[in-house]
């Protein structure tokens, strides 16, 4: 449920995208195998994104505790709507886990300019929000 509920919003912004000055900031949803460790999965799509940065031997996947925050600077910084905004706050409610693997725009994929990645956690469903800007 949470993996569909995240494309949904996915498809909402698709060709609505924030545009300025020749990029576009938008998000793409993967869903993780619950039975694979978090950090193997991570390593996995970094790979197949070629990333432009080299991949740590070690992924430190860390616990972000005040979710509503960090939504809210999310929103504002990829200029989300507020109804794209409300939707994310009803869907990462209190019942998530929200986890940061690396510095913000520490991987970035080939073509792309900017990227952050959330790791959200509802009961045993696990997905990355990628969160990235292209020109």
């Amino acid at each position: 449920m949470l993996y569909e509920d995240l494309k949904l919003i996915e498809k909402l912004l698709e060709g609505d995208e924030y545009f300025d000055g020749g990029v576009s900031y938008c998000i793409g949803i993967e869903k993780y195998d619950e039975n694979v460790p978090i950090s193997i999965s991570v390593k996995r799509m970094l790979m197949s994104m070629n990333v432009n940065s080299s991949i740590k031997n070690e992924i430190n996947v860390v616990r972000i505790n005040d979710i509503e925050n960090e939504l809210q600077r999310l929103c504002s910084e990829w200029h989300f709507n507020d109804k794209i905004c409300s939707s994310l706050f009803n869907i990462l409610d209190e019942k998530v886990e929200m986890y940061s693997f690396c510095e913000d725009y520490e991987y970035i994929a080939m073509g792309n300019v900017g990227e952050i990645f959330r790791i959200i956690k509802r009961d045993e469903e696990i997905v990355c929000i990628d969160f990235y800007i292209v020109d």
